[in-house]
């Protein structure tokens, strides 16, 4: 339904249930799907937790804030976060905002691996991610142009179980062991997004 022109109410108007409908109801599912509920969660760089070894490199680029990923052995970023009560159980779109750091060609191998903190279940004293997977994306024309990989991630074990409400950690890694990692130099990230798919 399209949007409806609020019509302007004089003294003496009769509020009726057409009137109210065509006014607030109708307007307010209009505005309501133009919501993308979906979209859970947005980190930025500042954001990232990164206990592991090697870790990423934090710098910026013209000004934006940014991760290196190492070309020559398999670095890590870590984010944690409590999946949104509003997630259905439809499975996860994680999107990477990323581009190289010097001009070139070639391929990235990511990586993308949610450890669920199951509560009165998970001890986060050790680690417990589930299994990786893994996307590549070929290398932009020229350096500085952003590139968005896409990895999208089945309910259950892609996953790692996590619930509606339940608190997680994200793992994003640049797999340089990979055979079609063959970029040369840094890739720089700049956004994650996690989403319902």
């Amino acid at each position: 339904m399209p949007w409806t022109p609020l019509r302007t109410w004089t003294d003496g108007d009769q509020v009726t249930a057409a009137a109210l409908n065509t006014d607030v109801r109708d307007n307010m599912v209009w505005l309501d799907n133009r919501v993308d509920q979906r979209l859970f969660q947005v980190f930025l760089p500042q954001a990232v937790q990164s206990p592991f070894s090697p870790k990423v490199l934090p710098g910026r680029r013209n000004g934006h804030a940014c991760l290196f990923f190492q070309d020559e052995f398999t670095t890590y970023a870590v984010y944690s976060s409590v999946l949104p009560l509003a997630y259905t159980g439809s499975g996860l779109v994680v999107e990477l905002y990323w581009t190289p750091a010097d001009a070139g060609t070639g391929t990235v191998a990511w990586t993308a691996e949610f450890e669920s903190h199951t509560e009165d279940v998970d001890n986060l004293a050790s680690d417990s991610f589930g299994a990786a997977t893994t996307v590549t994306d070929t290398v932009p024309l020229q350096s500085g142009i952003i590139k968005r990989v896409r990895f999208v991630m089945a309910d259950g074990a892609a996953i790692d179980s996590v619930a509606a409400g339940e608190s997680y950690r994200l793992r994003i890694g640049r797999d340089a062991d990979h055979a079609e990692d063959d970029m040369a130099g840094y890739a720089q990230l700049f956004r994650v997004v996690v989403r319902e798919g």
